[in-house]
């Protein structure tokens, strides 16, 4: 009755505030019932449900009602209503312009970051678009020399080899076959990059005559490229190079944060 009706009425809106803490507290015993067998019951007690919304209510009007409360006996002096104006004006120009300048300078970085990446990402894909290019045309010309010819029919394979040899080191290529129709192999330099040199490669190389595929496996690039050797019209051969672009392989030329561009190559590819 004093809280209600006497002197200490003032405590009548703290009293509510804790009534309400007390209902979200019987509210929160719902976790006592959350392994219970009863599906229907798991669908009331548990998280997201019909009480898990009741405690999280109660409890926020409750906490609302004893912080306006409290704040009410803040409010009963001037000076210190004043200095409560006064900084939360202080505090919300303060950080409102904090955020705002964060805001700007973030979605500047964002959108610098993305041109840069997309400029980088641009710049990787049309080298390694030009080397596949380039290594069409070596197996082309490769294919076309007198000495694989030679070495499909038989002959002279030491000049074959030779003439392979030098190809592969002066065009930094980890591997080279050369195989005959029935892809029986006849020269092998190399053995790095063997294992994704099959299947639909040769298929697509004995349909076109010249083929050239970009496979990434396991962050690291491989650039295959074919040719036939012909004799009068006749493919009697195949010439295959294999070149390895891994991330070291990027960053050595200047390409940062290589591993990354290989993900995004390997989606292009």
């Amino acid at each position: 009755r004093l809280v209600s009706l006497g002197m200490e009425r003032h405590l009548k809106r703290l009293g509510w505030g804790m009534y309400l803490l007390s209902i979200s507290f019987l509210f929160g015993l719902r976790v006592v019932f959350g392994d219970w067998a009863d599906s229907r019951l798991v669908n009331i007690v548990g998280e997201f449900q019909l009480f898990w919304f009741l405690e999280k209510i109660f409890l926020g009007i409750g906490l609302m009602v004893i912080g306006s409360w409290v704040f009410s006996y803040l409010l009963k002096r001037f000076e210190t209503q004043l200095s409560l104006f006064l900084g939360s004006i202080v505090i919300l120009v303060f950080g409102s312009s904090v955020v705002m300048y964060s805001f700007v300078i973030a979605y500047g970085y964002q959108k610098l970051m993305i041109k840069q990446s997309e400029e980088v990402v641009s710049m990787t894909e049309q080298f390694i678009r030009n080397k596949q290019n380039q290594m069409q045309s070596q197996a082309k010309l490769l294919a076309g020399s007198q000495k694989q010819v030679n070495l499909v029919l038989g002959t002279e394979p030491e000049m074959a080899k030779k003439e392979v040899e030098e190809l592969a080191k002066n065009e930094w290529l980890n591997r080279i076959l050369v195989v005959d129709e029935k892809m029986n192999s006849l020269l092998t330099w190399g053995s790095e990059g063997t294992e994704i040199i099959g299947g639909n490669f040769i298929v697509d190389l004995q349909t076109k005559k010249q083929h050239s595929e970009i496979i990434v496996v396991n962050k690291e690039m491989y650039l295959i490229a074919g040719s036939a050797i012909e004799r009068e019209g006749k493919v009697t051969g195949f010439v295959v190079l294999g070149k390895v672009i891994d991330s070291s392989f990027l960053a050595n030329i200047g390409f940062e944060k290589a591993d990354l561009l290989l993900w995004v190559m390997g989606d292009l590819a």
